[in-house]
């Protein structure tokens, strides 16, 4: 079974939201069989717009879980997902889990920092580093975003 990380759908939409959603509505349209073994994991009940999108990619999703936010994904999602591969879209993933599919967009947080807290940026870098030396796959859209992330091309590219 594959778990979906589907805090996405709680979110407002931006680039990386949109991103997620147009992945899975693509692989639902396309007939691609990996949704077929896929449950949407999130931090709420959906309803409105998200629960129409839940319906669009044809996954019910599984409310799990007390917290919100990112405790919710390092608490709550990594328990929730200890024996199952996490599929993550946004670039956020439980630091701790090993079996899992993290894409991280791009490194705007540290070529652009004026832009974050200090807070943000640290959380941020230290998760990028958690992910790159624990998840089981790091993603990114582009070589860009794959040498501005790291400085290497480890990442498997999704164009």
């Amino acid at each position: 079974m594959i778990t979906i990380n589907g805090r996405f759908i709680t979110q407002n939409t931006t680039g990386v939201q949109r991103f997620a959603r147009e992945i899975l509505l693509a692989s639902r349209a396309n007939n691609s069989r990996w949704l077929d073994a896929a449950e949407l994991a999130t931090p709420s009940e959906l309803v409105g717009e998200a629960g129409e999108f839940a319906k669009a990619i044809g996954l019910a999703p599984r409310c799990i879980g007390t917290r919100q936010g990112h405790l919710w994904e390092q608490i709550d999602l990594c328990a929730a997902t200890a024996d199952r591969s996490l599929v993550n879209l946004c670039n956020t993933a439980p630091i701790l889990k090993r079996k899992q599919v993290v894409v991280l967009h791009d490194a705007a947080v540290a070529s652009i920092p004026i832009n974050y807290s200090l807070r943000f940026r640290a959380w941020y870098q230290f998760m990028i580093r958690a992910y790159g030396s624990r998840a089981a796959i790091l993603a990114t859209v582009s070589q860009f975003s794959a040498q501005e992330i790291s400085g290497t091309s480890k990442f498997l590219v999704v164009e």
